[in-house]
C-alpha cells in the first residue's frame, strides 16, 4: 500500500532545505515559491530591465538548488539567497 505524500506547506525552511537537498523536487518548489516574489523585487530594484531581473532570479534558484545540495553545513535559507543575490546583481563585484 502506497503512503500518501506527506504535507510540505507547513513545513519550516530548514527542513525544506533538508528534503531538498536530499532530492525532494517538492520541497524545493515550495521554497520556490515562499521567496520567488521577495527575490524578485529585491532584484528588479536594482536592474531596471524585467527580462534582466527574471534572468538573475532563475540564476539565484539554479544556485540555490545547488548550494541546498552541495553544503557541508546547514544554513538559513535567507542568509544563502542573500549571498547569491548580492554576487549576481550587477556592480555587486
Amino acid at each position: 500500500m502506497r503512503r500518501p505524500p506527506p504535507r510540505r506547506r507547513g513545513l519550516s525552511d530548514e527542513i525544506l532545505a533538508i528534503l531538498s537537498a536530499d532530492g525532494d523536487p517538492k520541497a524545493f518548489e515550495l521554497l520556490v515559491r515562499r521567496y520567488c516574489s521577495a527575490v524578485y523585487r529585491l532584484v528588479s530594484g536594482h536592474v531596471h530591465c524585467s527580462d534582466e531581473a527574471e534572468k538573475i532570479v532563475i540564476d539565484v534558484f539554479a544556485v540555490l538548488r545547488w548550494e541546498l545540495r552541495t553544503a557541508r553545513e546547514a544554513r538559513p535559507v535567507c542568509t544563502v539567497l542573500s549571498r547569491i543575490i548580492a554576487d549576481r546583481l550587477p556592480g555587486a563585484r
